[in-house]
């Protein structure tokens, strides 16, 4: 680790401060969590009394305070609202299994506290800024630069294996050997792991494509976007990661079938899934057999790993239903240890199962319903007569963007704030046809505030 770990950390909250000065408010954020993710150190530091500090925490750090500063009458003006109610019980969740487990208040304070700064601030900041159609228009077209950002970098990496971290920072941020993937390497450039950056490009490559084929943007980042969206695509898919690159040629399906078929139905199966998946997990009525057939005959160097994580999150999830309601609270309670002399810590990968096993069946459904309603709720906001209008299009790219973020936590636990931005905005969104009456919020087809 060298001398330029703290600098860049340390210094984002004044350079995103200073940001607000030079830039709209609206791109500013957009390029504080934008290039803080994508480019920030993957190093915590740990503050006494205080979440620990690290890219995400700098980062809306420093866009809650800028917001403070430059744009205090948007957050005297954020309301909350019916859908707010899971991301508030989510950041609540901690200091309820904190006293349910005997762990004490200040336990249950700082948990909490550290779930505001990791989930709250960045839904709250998308509930501010991306809640109309043209702020969800320019977040889209931010996700898409972000991967054109990565392209160059993934292919460096793919060639001559994870270095760049290394070079910029001075250590790996992750374990060398899980970068290797089918005869070659996976890239993880700026990210916590391979499985993260695999994840980014393919929900960029599906905003690239809505961009470039539904939108009807014929640039991207002031590339043509014919080359631009193809390069984002088998960069992608080189990423080597196949559980992202099913779900991006899932999710480009998606988007393709709201729009030839003028329907919700594609989104709301995509929002559902895991709200029927998850239950029947969590409460041991089905162990995964045949998913883990299924996919032999499809990806059969997969099935075993897969098989592997569901035996994990079986023996993880028997153990969280002994403290079903609240979970066992933080340090390691919910772990569980196999072998002769319990010498061996189960894996726990998945996000669900995490929150299960800490917070309960009541974090758990927070957590779902925080990034699921919002899918819901636009697509049963939006009028039949508009699936096909070429302004909604880069909309609906992001609402199948953040049902797929939900369906890879099923078997994946790897955060973006970026996320939590679309689910703040979107699930504030309101779309009306031309000429009916004024809605709640501005929609896709009305001039933002």
């Amino acid at each position: 680790m060298n001398a330029l770990v703290p600098i860049t950390l340390f210094g984002w909250i004044p350079l995103v401060i200073i940001s607000f000065t030079v830039l709209p408010p609206r791109r500013a954020v957009i390029a504080a969590y934008l290039l803080g993710w994508l480019f920030l150190p993957v190093v915590t530091y740990d503050l006494p009394g205080l979440p620990d500090y690290g890219k995400w925490s700098a980062t809306n750090f420093g866009v809650a305070a800028a917001a403070l500063l430059f744009d205090s009458a948007r957050v005297r003006a954020l309301r909350w609202r019916w859908f707010d109610l899971a991301a508030l019980v989510f950041c609540v969740s901690p200091f309820a299994s904190s006293l349910a487990n005997g762990l004490g208040p200040y336990d249950g304070f700082s948990s909490s506290l550290a779930h505001v700064v990791t989930w709250g601030l960045p839904y709250l900041v998308g509930r501010a800024y991306f809640s109309d159609g043209q702020g969800l228009t320019e977040l889209a077209m931010g996700v898409a630069i972000g991967g054109l950002l990565y392209v160059p970098l993934c292919l460096f990496e793919i060639r001559m294996s994870p270095q760049l971290h290394a070079l910029v920072y001075g250590y790996s941020q992750h374990a060398f050997d899980q970068a290797m993937r089918g005869g070659g390497w996976r890239p993880m450039v700026f990210m916590q792991h391979g499985l993260a950056v695999g994840l980014w490009m393919s929900a960029a490559s599906v905003v690239a494509v809505t961009w470039w084929r539904w939108a009807g943007r014929r640039y991207l980042l002031r590339l043509p976007a014919r080359f631009a969206a193809p390069a984002l695509l088998v960069t992608a898919v080189l990423c080597k990661s196949s559980g992202a690159t099913l779900l991006m040629f899932m999710g480009l399906a998606a988007v393709w079938a709201t729009r030839r078929f003028s329907t919700s139905k594609v989104l709301l199966a995509l929002a559902w899934l895991p709200i029927v998946y998850v239950p029947i997990r969590a409460f041991g009525l089905w162990h995964g057999e045949e998913l883990v057939e299924w996919v032999g005959l499809v990806l059969p160097d997969r099935a075993a790993s897969l098989g592997f994580r569901l035996e994990c999150e079986r023996l993880l999830a028997d153990r969280a239903r002994e403290q079903w309601l609240l979970g066992w609270g933080g340090w390691g309670r919910s772990a569980v240890y196999i072998g002769e002399e319990n010498e061996q810590r189960v894996i726990t990968d998945s996000l669900w199962i995490l929150v299960y096993g800490r917070q309960g069946a009541l974090g758990l459904a927070a957590v779902i319903g925080m990034l699921v309603l919002p899918v819901i709720s636009f697509a049963r906001s939006c009028p039949r007569s508009l699936w096909r209008h070429p302004k909604l299009a880069p909309v609906i790219a992001l609402a199948v963007v953040l049902a797929s973020y939900m369906i890879d936590n099923l078997v994946n636990d790897m955060p973006n704030p970026l996320y939590l931005l679309i689910a703040g905005g979107l699930g504030a969104m309101r779309v009306r046809a031309p000429g009916s009456a004024p809605a709640p919020r501005p929609a896709p087809l009305v001039a933002s505030r």
